[in-house]
Parts: structure tokens; C-alpha cells; sequence
């Protein structure tokens, strides 16, 4: 992991703290609480240089309206800040201590004005090295480009790579540099910023706040891409032909104007499909699961959080085999009725931390059970950070006496189209899901079709 060299911040302790004292080359350090900094720990020495005190809390609350944004998009939890006053230094820099402590070093009357914008760069770099750690130097430059986005949106001001452009040539010259191990320079951190763009582009919905975790590889195309890929114009439903296709009063959100928060498939015509499953971990959820792993498949689970403790194992199982774990609500109501907070307390974050007690992250994606949501929940969900998925394919699985693993079959085969979203159920009680999965999966593979996560699908994480 490469930093910049002026003024760095410091910052990431991942480690549990065990009380509210450290200790830093035999001096003490005390941990300042209502600093306003949003789920970051702060620490300050136990010093007599009261003045070095005064500028540092100074300092921190300069920083706490931008933090509070930080905290919005990336989970802060537990992450700590060490300020390490230090009057014989003429510039602020940063060391790493151990693998999980950074500590800032400064001199508390030179302190720097762009200290707030910092410290964004240095949490979102630390944060994409704990997801994607691999030393490469397109990770270099994606993880630069990255931190520079993700600096331009919560400081809400323009950085310098924003204000230049370079050239496919130049794009491919500084790549060619960083493969030889140049040193990571201006140039390349634009080459970083511009690589990243594209994705944004790409894909709506997507920011950096929301690609925190995705792997650098996802963007090694945009390295000899020449001219923007098509796009569709409009989303919408498939049913089954002779049946009426589903009319939901929400149905033109993922057109507008909540395009890039809701979806009902992806916005690309790549060929790819996302098999999801709800309702579970129930009745045929290891089923599901057998035949996934047997034909090399990942795919989407939107599960109910009233669920997950007594099936850990499925839980734990379904995260190790790479598929993507997402939210159903808590108890399967009826959203429309219920007030947008009470929705949000009782049957989303609930869920959202009983996830994180057992996979250690909260899902991003929420499905509302029956695809019921107002304007307003939705407004609500885009303000948390998360993201609306619907669908694209509904063969109906779920209506047993009507529905048979025939019925499913071609419903998902008759209406194969770019970038699918497809609705079917691990927590129903009938087999015909599980016994319909083979053959579709080897339909649209012979149709050239990969098979991918909802994260894959859409270019954004599914994870906070």
C-alpha cells in the first residue's frame, strides 16, 4: 500500500480495545470521547502541553461534520485515531506501528488546512486494503482513483484529477510505468481516477462509497475501453406469457427517478444472469446450495432475518461459497404499511445486525417482500446507503398448485435477456425450484450466459 507524502492521517485500528487507555512508546494515551466524530475512537496523549490539547481537539472538530459523512457510506466501527503531537517535526506525516495501528505525527501549530480531506483518503485506502490487499499496480491505481472519488464526494469539492483529462495513450503509458514498478506519481493517480469514472459510468448507483470492496479486477477493462458500451433505456418484469405481466405502482423507479437505487436488472446489455433466492435459509436452502456448488454457480440470497440464527451454518456456508447475502426484512410484511422508520428499525436494520452478528457485515441489498415500498421508504433506504432490488424474471415458483419445475423452466428460458434478475424461493415448501435450477443453468450457459452475483452484476458491493 502506497501513501501520499504531505500531511497523511493516520488511521486503522481494527484491533477490540480493552479498555480506555493505551500505550505508545512508553507514553500514555487516553481515549476523548463526544468528540463528534461518528464511530471512530479517538486518542490523545496524557500530556501536560495543554496547548498541543487545545489545537488537537480543535482540530478533530473541524473534522467531525466531514466524518459524519464519512460514516455514512464506510463502517467506521471501531476504527481508531491516534494524534501524536510532535514540535520538532515542520510537516504532519503518518506511521504504521503494527499491522492494525497508523499513527498521525504533527506538529500542533503547523497544522494542515486539507487535514479533514486527508483523512478521508487515509480511511478509504486503509479500509480498501482490509478487502483487497493484493499489491498490484492496477490495484495501486484503482485503490488511488478510488480514495480520490470517495474524497470528492464527502468533502463535496472538486480535486485536481477532476479538472484534467488524459488520453488512451497516456492512459496505457502510465500503466505501462506502474507495471515496472514506478513510483506512484500524479499522473498515475489520475490514471486511477479516470479507471474508476468509467466504472461509475458504467454502472449507476455505483460511487465510491459503494464500490469500497469490490476487487480490482473489476476493472481492468476500462484500460482498453475506447467508446461507452450500450445501455438499455428501460427496466421492466417478465411473467409467464399467458399470464398478465405483474404491474407494481413502483414499477418505473428503476427508470425514474430513483434510477441507480432500485433495480430490476442490470443497466448493460453484457451477457450475464442473477439467479436470487428468497424467503430462506429454510426448507430447501442446502438443496439450493448442493446444486449452485455442483454446477460452479454463485448467486443471491435475500433472507429474512428472523431466520438466520437458527440456520448459522447455512448462513456461514453461503457466505464461504462467494454468494452474495442480502436483506428480506425481518418477518415478511407487508412494507406499505408500516411508517418508513418502523420499517427501517424493525424489519431492516434488525436484520441487518443479526447478519453482522453471524457473517461480520451488513448486507447492502434489500428486497421488499411482495415488492412493496413507498416513495418515502425508498428515499430512506437510498439515504442509509442501501440499494432496492426487485426483478427481472418472476416464473411465480412460490404459487405451488399452479407452478411446477416445468412451469419455472420456461418461464426463466422464454424470456432470457441481458443482465437478468431472476425471482425464486429457497423458503417455499415445494421442490420444483430446486429441481428447475439444472436446467436452466445449462440453457443459458449454452447461450453464452455467466452466471454471477448481484455485486457482480450491478458494480456495486454488497456489503457495508
Amino acid at each position: 500500500m502506497r501513501y501520499a507524502s504531505k500531511f497523511q492521517i493516520l488511521a486503522l485500528l481494527m484491533l477490540p480495545l480493552m479498555g480506555c487507555q493505551s500505550n505508545l512508546n512508553n507514553v500514555s494515551y487516553q481515549q476523548i470521547e463526544n468528540t463528534g466524530i461518528t464511530s471512530m475512537l479517538l486518542w490523545l496523549p496524557q500530556s501536560s502541553d495543554v496547548e498541543a490539547q487545545q489545537v488537537t481537539r480543535q482540530l478533530i472538530e473541524r473534522t467531525a461534520r466531514l466524518s459524519q459523512q464519512i460514516a455514512l457510506q464506510l463502517d467506521l466501527n471501531n476504527i481508531s485515531l491516534f494524534m501524536v503531537p510532535d514540535r520538532t517535526l515542520n510537516q504532519g506525516q503518518f506511521s504504521k506501528s503494527t499491522d492494525y495501528a497508523i499513527h498521525y505525527h504533527y506538529h500542533p501549530d503547523k497544522l494542515d488546512p486539507q487535514f479533514s480531506q486527508q483523512l478521508a483518503y487515509q480511511l478509504y485506502l486503509a479500509l480498501r486494503q482490509k478487502f483487497d490487499p493484493i499489491d498490484t499496480a492496477l490495484n495501486q491505481v484503482v485503490n488511488q482513483g478510488l480514495a480520490l472519488h470517495f474524497v470528492a464526494d464527502v468533502a463535496q469539492s472538486k480535486t485536481p484529477a477532476q479538472q484534467q483529462t488524459l488520453t488512451e495513450k497516456q492512459l496505457q503509458h502510465q500503466f505501462a510505468l506502474l507495471q515496472q514498478h514506478k513510483p506512484i506519481t500524479v499522473e498515475s493517480k489520475l490514471l486511477g481516477y479516470q479507471l474508476v469514472k468509467r466504472h461509475f459510468e458504467q454502472y449507476p448507483g455505483s460511487n465510491a462509497g459503494n464500490t469500497y470492496t469490490l476487487n480490482h479486477q473489476l476493472f481492468s477493462r476500462y484500460l482498453s475501453v475506447t467508446e461507452k458500451p450500450a445501455k438499455k433505456t428501460l427496466q421492466f418484469v417478465r411473467t409467464a406469457k399467458e399470464t398478465a405481466p405483474q404491474i407494481y405502482r413502483n414499477l418505473d423507479w428503476a427508470n425514474s427517478p430513483y434510477k441507480g437505487l432500485v433495480f430490476l436488472e442490470g443497466w448493460n446489455r453484457q451477457k450475464l444472469i442473477a439467479l436470487t433466492f428468497d424467503d430462506g435459509p429454510f426448507t430447501y436452502t442446502e438443496q439450493i446450495l448442493n446444486t449452485l456448488q455442483a454446477h460452479k454457480v454463485k448467486a443471491s440470497f435475500f433472507w429474512m432475518g428472523n431466520r438466520l440464527a437458527q440456520n448459522k451454518a447455512l448462513v456461514l456456508r453461503a457466505k464461504q461459497a462467494g454468494h452474495t447475502l442480502a436483506n428480506h426484512s425481518w418477518s415478511h410484511p407487508h412494507g406499505m404499511a408500516l411508517l418508513p422508520d418502523e420499517l427501517w428499525r424493525e424489519q431492516i436494520d434488525k436484520t441487518n445486525q443479526a447478519f453482522k452478528q453471524i457473517i461480520g457485515h451488513k448486507p447492502r441489498f434489500y428486497r421488499p417482500p411482495y415488492g412493496e415500498i413507498t416513495d418515502q421508504q425508498v428515499e430512506d433506504m437510498g439515504q442509509q446507503g442501501m440499494k432496492i432490488m426487485i426483478w427481472s424474471i418472476d416464473p411465480r415458483d412460490w404459487d405451488t398448485d399452479k407452478v411446477d419445475s416445468k412451469k419455472i423452466e420456461s418461464v426463466i428460458i422464454d424470456n432470457l435477456h441481458p443482465e437478468t434478475i431472476t425471482l425464486l424461493h429457497d423458503g417455499g415448501n415445494s421442490p420444483n425450484t430446486v429441481n428447475a435450477l439444472p436446467r436452466v443453468i445449462e440453457h443459458y450457459r449454452q447461450q453464452g450466459y455467466q452466471f454471477v452475483t448481484l455485486e457482480q452484476l450491478l458494480g456495486i458491493s454488497d456489503r457495508f
